[in-house]
């Protein structure tokens, strides 16, 4: 018979594995049960709401909501072709993520978690060049994208000539 301060051997998926925690005894631990109305309002660390915008005015918030809504719907009668907003999300979108969101949330990790000596390592430099590279693509990718919004808007940019023929006829 095994004692109790003996590692427990469990068998699971035919793997062999020893079990060196200790048990708690229930009632030492200390649950704390929320119900529904009590989990609402409470995040889980802390007791103050975890909605930003529960702290705001209710006349600050109706304002705000009922001008961006206008907004919205100004914009959108406005502008007469669908492509240039999916053009202009599209751009902004795939560049954000793909490039900007990776490259400020390493330097940011960097700065708040890094050691001095991983600061200080060959290869963390070599990624905190390549993360710059990466905001740098993603401000090329912008002007490239308003560059090329501004050339077709003046007339310069003639669709059918950019599929050019086997003989290099249009």
């Amino acid at each position: 018979m095994q004692s109790p301060d003996d590692p427990v051997e469990t068998v699971e998926s035919g793997a062999h594995e020893t079990d060196h925690l200790l048990e708690k005894d229930l009632d030492e631990v200390s649950y704390k049960s929320f119900d529904d109305s009590e989990s609402s309002k409470l995040s889980i660390a802390s007791n103050r709401s975890g909605l930003t915008y529960k702290k705001l005015s209710d006349g600050f918030f109706f304002w705000t909501a009922t001008i961006l809504q206008i907004a919205i719907v100004g914009i959108a009668m406005l502008i007469s072709e669908i492509e240039l907003v999916f053009e202009f999300t599209g751009t902004f979108g795939c560049a954000t993520v793909t490039f900007l969101f990776p490259a400020v949330a390493y330097i940011k990790s960097l700065n708040t978690y890094g050691s001095n000596r991983q600061r200080e390592k060959t290869e963390t430099l070599l990624y905190l060049l390549l993360a710059w590279f990466f905001i740098a693509i993603f401000v090329a990718v912008l002007f490239l994208y308003f560059y090329l919004l501004f050339v077709r808007a003046s007339g310069k940019f003639n669709e059918d000539a950019s599929v050019v023929g086997a003989n290099g006829t249009v």
